[in-house]
């Protein structure tokens, strides 16, 4: 079809008719005019972060040349320059007239481009206004007319204020997405300004979400780029961010000196903006290190300022501005609904208007592809973030399990070893005490009074060995579910007062006030096991002992209340720690206290006890202080009763015979000690200090040396310090595992005393692993017995010793011994591989020191001055140079190092020539002609 000829005529007199009033400028002014707008909008661009007053001076001048002219795009260029400027300097309200203006304009001449950015201008100050849901409607807007346009520098701006405001509202995963978008275009397009801005706003996201490192390099990475291109705006906001950055770390000084920096580069660019977020900073900074004065000060600017820009006539009038723009809006869609519905049936045929409706469905299916296309991305994330974690919490349930059934499996395996020990001792247990028996009961036997009591001496402990196994099979049976309860019902009150009665003479030895309380007026019936529950008030009390001294009292407590009997032991004693309380009905365990080191067992007593409480449907409590004192609490079911001839008692036969342990343990705890031998004088024999916490085999060890030695002794180290600033000791015999101070603290306190240190010191223990020798190596101690010893050789160490002290007067420790190299030679090699081995895995740190050894081999830098000294003849400093300086050697003969400068950098010395001087001096050659 021919296109008709006289509508082409038609079409150009209406153009002609619709110009004709400036129609005669275009040839020469309308083109000058033109380029000096842009001139003109240019320079106010190339101000808007520096100087917004001179970009609203470029843009207002270019308005009204643009205005006069009617040149459209270049009008509303200069109204969103014109906007900008004014929201830089802090004027909302203008900010939204200006931008307003230019969107409408854009919208009436159909300018996608402008209408584009005058829409991210608008969303741009709803994020100023903190309307972060109204920003995010403007710039999605924006984006789908960017995409439409095919505007890279649009789109690039979309993406950045989409991030800004997804970052407001706390979206910081999606917000980096955004900018990550953003960046890659500027990169594409080149953009320094674009590239600065959006690290600006990727370094607030990591702020924001506690990223400081990472944050600090962003922002450091843009003030540099800021400065290089005169980006005075940028650099004020990254100064403040940073100054936040150090305020959270709590490094306030510094961020002090930002804050200030960005208030005085605001102050410059005349950015009351910026300015009232610096004055915000620095009131958080003085309010934070105590000033509060100038905190108040700055606060109050800061609040003057906010009002001057945020305040509620402006909000008013922006808000009235945005109901008028709206209404408008309303009003110019009805007017042009009406003239296109008569345009429609005049001139535009149905063809046109389906391209048209088929145009629109393809940018608004363009725009939700895009939209779906990012939500999708974004889903696909989070669920590989969600499908990440959801496995790792399955591996750590799965590890969690694992390492469950495996403590289960090391505690039913140490259950059976001690099941199985138990059972093994009790076959020679029984042949011991039987034969010691038949010994006593044989009529044609004659015993000394010495020999009779190494018998008794001998049935105790075997009775002690005897009831241990006997505790560990209960145990044992008790895991197993074996131990079966065979309850009767008994008379509760005379039950409980018969078994403390049998502690009584234990009591009186001990010199602890036992008190039975009974808080009841009837009988009190129980349907207990006796046999078990008589372990368990007999554990208690005897724990209660074992933990109390001279001067301490025991109560034992019955009461009644709702259906429980209520029988509690408390003791005045030591009292327990609070970090051991959650763990001492645990078996096996043990207390980290010094204090019980050595009178605690196998951790099985309670343990038992807590089982048979759990049988018999009761329950069990602790409370204990340090230094105050324990109370346990056993609470079983039970009744009063007012006839109790009908209850059976049971007679304590089981504490009966632990009770005879117990009061032999306390006659020999209060035994007089250091008793001379008749015959000699004080002055006639030597003194030997023996420090053991066993009372028996204290005894033992004095009967030993009693006929040739005057004896000391003592409990434990602390007991035996007192006892040297009394009395002269000319040997010291000690074992090593004992409460208060142990035999290694021992050691150490007598080696910090000028006086003591010169006594010499045997030690005998059942502790004998290498690193036990090794601690004890270090104290300067070489003579070392173990349990159990042989009483021939223990004579002939204390004799040795004693003949060789003089050489220990005489400051020559060294001599001071009958050291048995064989014995002692393993021991000084593995410790000085461990010294080297130390040295090696620490070779480059040039902060190596004596310290640092110490440190790591738990013990002082005196003791390992002394050690070192002792197998090297060298000082420690001396020798961890000699170890550096061999394996630089090893780096430089098997060529694992280029030239001298990176062998010292291997061996952590800093100064080459030094290292140079040292290698020649030490080999004879320099490392170059090795190298060459």
């Amino acid at each position: 079809m021919k296109f008709p000829i006289y509508l082409f005529f038609i079409g150009i007199l209406t153009l002609l008719c619709q110009h004709s009033h400036h129609i005669h400028a275009l040839p020469n002014q309308y083109l000058d005019d033109s380029v000096k707008i842009d001139q003109l909008n240019n320079k106010a661009w190339s101000y808007r972060n520096n100087h917004p007053d001179s970009t609203l001076f470029y843009a207002q001048k270019a308005f009204l040349i643009a205005d006069s002219i009617n040149a459209v795009e270049q009008l509303i260029q200069s109204h969103n320059y014109i906007g900008i400027a004014h929201r830089n300097l802090g004027n909302f309200t203008r900010a939204f007239e200006s931008y307003m203006a230019a969107f409408k304009l854009s919208e009436k001449y159909n300018n996608e481009a402008q209408r584009g950015y005058s829409l991210i201008n608008l969303g741009n100050l709803a994020l100023y206004q903190s309307d972060f849901e109204g920003s995010l409607d403007y710039f999605k807007e924006g984006l789908a007319t960017a995409i439409q346009q095919n505007d890279s520098s649009m789109t690039a701006y979309c993406y950045l204020n989409l991030g800004r405001a997804y970052r407001a509202l706390g979206e910081y995963e999606i917000a980096l997405n955004q900018f990550e978008y953003t960046l890659g275009i500027r990169e594409a397009m080149n953009d320094t300004e674009g590239i600065i801005t959006t690290e600006i706003d990727m370094a607030e996201v990591f702020r924001l979400d506690k990223d400081f490192e990472q944050s600090l390099d962003y922002y450091n990475r843009s003030i540099d780029r800021a400065l290089k291109t005169d980006n005075q705006s940028a650099a004020v906001y990254c100064f403040n961010n940073i100054a936040l950055i150090y305020h959270d770390m709590g490094n306030y000084e510094e961020s002090r000196r930002y804050a200030n920096l960005s208030l005085q580069k605001a102050k410059e660019i005349n950015s009351k903006n910026d300015q009232r977020k610096a004055m915000l900073t620095l009131s958080k900074v003085n309010e934070a290190t105590g000033k509060f004065e100038e905190a108040l000060t700055y606060h109050q600017n800061y609040t003057e300022l906010n009002e001057e820009i945020f305040g509620e006539e402006n909000i008013r009038k922006v808000e009235r501005l945005r109901a008028q723009y709206e209404n408008e809006k309303k009003e110019a869609e009805n007017k042009y609904l009406k003239e296109q519905a008569k345009l429609n049936e005049e001139i535009i045929s149905r063809q046109q208007t389906i391209i048209i409706l088929i145009g629109a469905g393809i940018v608004l299916l363009l725009v939700v592809a895009i939209l779906s296309y990012y939500a999708f991305i974004t889903k696909s994330r989070l669920s590989k973030k969600i499908e990440g974690q959801k496995l790792q919490i399955e591996k750590d349930r799965d590890l969690i399990e694992a390492q469950s059934k495996k403590l289960e499996a090391l505690d039913k395996a140490k259950s059976r070893f001690f099941a199985n020990i138990s059972h093994d001792l009790r076959s020679p247990l029984a042949l011991i005490m039987g034969n010691i028996e038949n010994i006593k009961l044989e009529e044609g036997n004659h015993l000394t009074v010495n020999a009779q009591e190494d018998l008794e001496i001998i049935e105790r402990n075997s009775r002690r060995l005897l009831n241990l196994t006997d505790e560990i099979n209960d145990l044992t049976k008790l895991e197993e579910g074996k131990l079966k309860l065979h309850r009767e019902k008994i008379a509760y009150k005379q039950f409980v007062a018969e078994l403390v009665n049998l502690f009584k003479s234990s009591a009186e030895l001990k010199g602890i006030d036992l008190i039975y309380k009974d808080e009841e007026e009837f009988e009190l019936e129980a349907n207990i096991d006796t046999r078990q529950f008589e372990k368990v008030l007999f554990n208690l009390i005897s724990n209660a002992f074992k933990h109390s001294h001279r001067g301490d009292s025991i109560q034992v407590i019955l009461s009644y209340k709702n259906g429980q009997i209520h029988t509690k032991v408390a003791d005045t004693g030591e009292g327990i720690a609070q970090d051991s309380l959650p763990h001492i009905f645990d078996r096996f365990y043990q207390s980290p206290n010094k204090h019980y080191q050595s009178r605690e067992g196998l951790g099985i007593g309670l343990a038992l006890v807590k089982e048979i409480v759990d049988l018999h449907e009761g329950r069990i409590s602790v409370a204990s202080e340090l230094g105050v004192g324990t109370t346990f609490t056993v609470t079983v079911p039970g009744n009063k009763v007012y006839e109790s001839d009908a209850l059976r008692y049971f007679e304590n036969t089981f504490s009966r015979e632990r009770s005879e342990l117990l009061t032999n343990d306390s006659k020999q705890d209060n035994a007089p000690r250091n008793k001379l031998v008749p015959g000699f004088t004080d002055d006639q024999r030597e003194a030997i200090l023996v420090v053991e916490d066993h009372s028996e085999l204290r005894a033992y060890v004095r009967d030993l040396i009693s006929e040739d030695y005057k004896v000391l002794e003592a409990g434990h180290g602390k007991e035996a310090l007192q006892i040297l600033e009394k009395h002269k000791v000319d040997l010291i015999i000690t074992d090593l595992m004992m409460p208060w101070m142990d035999g290694f603290e021992l050691l150490e306190a007598l080696g910090e005393d000028e006086v003591l240190k010169k006594i010499p010191v045997l030690v005998i223990s059942a502790r004998t692993t290498d690193e036990d020798k090794e601690r004890v190596l270090f104290q300067g101690i070489n003579e070392f017995l173990q349990k159990p010893f042989n009483k021939h050789e223990l004579l002939q160490r204390v004799k040795n010793l004693l003949a060789q002290k003089d050489k220990w007067y005489n400051n020559t420790p060294a001599q001071l011994l009958d050291k048995r190299i064989n014995d002692i030679e393993h021991i000084e090699i593995g410790l000085l591989k461990k010294i080297d081995s130390l040295i090696v895995n620490s070779i480059a740190d040039s902060n190596l020191s004596v310290a640092m050894l110490a440190d790591t081999m738990a013990a002082s830098e005196r003791q390992v001055y002394r050690m070192i000294k002792k197998l090297t003849a060298m000082t420690p400093l001396e020798y961890i140079r000699e170890v550096r300086l061999r394996f630089a050697d090893e780096l430089i003969r098997k060529g694992k190092v280029k030239n001298a400068t990176e062998a010292a950098r291997e061996i952590g010395m800093k100064n080459v020539t030094q290292f140079n001087q040292l290698y020649e001096k030490r080999f004879g050659k320099k490392p170059v002609e090795l190298l060459n």
